[in-house]
């Protein structure tokens, strides 16, 4: 009696062969604002120096064997730095590594500026997580991925670059994470930071779209007086559907777990348009009485609510 093993079924459909995925490793990119905006003198200087000042300050922040132990791979192309390391050091690269890498560049900047008048050095972070290739010792490969394009995309989205143009110049660090590095370090805990201190957007560069995260240490000018997000990067998902007609300068906020949203007419009456079961003493109007809108552009007075006009 003979007997016969059938061939493994394949419903592949042509694909090619499955392979491993390579080890997670944490993405840190950083990039120097308005680089060409120097002389071509000082392209060379800076470029030498990106790498002394990310050194100082990762020994600034307790760091050292992150950086000496930890980094599995670094790149310089230009003016931007981007380096592989092992996936556990990612908490550490926000913090403290983003409030440590501000300090440094405020004492670079005080003690040994570039250019001629000097101009403050000030930069962009990217922080990322995902599989790339492991380090061969070959610079073309180390690295290598899609995790990897996706930390440079990151580094050039406009909202972030908007940040260190709304700030002052004291503000030097500008970060922005990618969804996985906040839901895996900040979100879960890891980085002790409060989630509330990075601010969710929509990123767009060329063909790849994500929601990333926004995280300034230090803020000053425009982000002090209105956040990190400029109007036009506000998320569309906190936006009402529909807003009363003649309404301007509206804002959102929340009463309990409500969300609502306060704005003014332009005939002076302050309004609150939302879910809120009771907002009654919520809105004050500054030249006539409050009024609470029915979430669908009609306004009506709540009959629980006294009007109030300020003294």
């Amino acid at each position: 009696m003979t007997t016969s093993s059938a061939a493994p079924h394949d419903d592949s459909g042509g694909a090619d062969r499955p392979r491993r995925l390579p080890p997670y490793q944490a993405l840190f990119a950083v990039d120097v604002r308005d680089f060409s905006g120097y002389q071509g003198r000082d392209h060379a200087e800076l470029t030498r120096r990106i790498p002394r000042i990310l050194s100082a300050a990762f020994r600034r922040a307790g760091l050292e064997e992150v950086w000496s132990g930890e980094e599995l791979w670094q790149r310089m192309i230009g003016d931007s730095y981007v380096a592989g390391f092992r996936s556990s050091a990612l908490p550490l690269l926000l913090n403290p590594l983003l409030g440590a890498l501000q300090a440094q560049l405020r004492h670079e900047n005080r003690t040994e500026a570039i250019g001629d008048p000097p101009r403050p050095l000030r930069m962009r972070v990217s922080v990322h997580v995902g599989p790339v290739t492991e380090p061969t010792g070959d610079a073309d490969t180390d690295g290598s991925g899609e995790a990897r394009v996706e930390v440079h995309r990151l580094l050039d989205a406009d909202v972030v670059k908007s940040l260190l143009r709304r700030a002052e110049n004291d503000t030097c660090v500008a970060a922005i994470v990618s969804e996985r590095a906040y839901r895996d370090a900040v979100e879960s805990g890891y980085t002790g930071e409060r989630p509330s201190s990075y601010a969710r957007t929509q990123v767009k560069v060329k063909e790849y779209e994500a929601t990333a995260y926004l995280r300034v240490p230090h803020s000053t000018g425009e982000l002090v007086a209105r956040g990190l997000l400029p109007p036009e990067a506000a998320d569309d998902s906190e936006t009402p559907a529909q807003q009363p007609s003649g309404a301007a300068g509206f804002s959102i906020g929340t009463v309990g777990r409500d969300s609502v949203q306060a704005g003014t007419y332009n005939d002076h009456r302050v309004v609150g348009v939302g879910t809120a079961r009771d907002i009654d003493n919520v809105f004050t109007g500054t030249q006539g009485p409050v009024y609470i809108g029915d979430g669908n552009g009609a306004d009506r007075r709540s009959s629980r609510r006294r009007a109030r006009r300020d003294g």
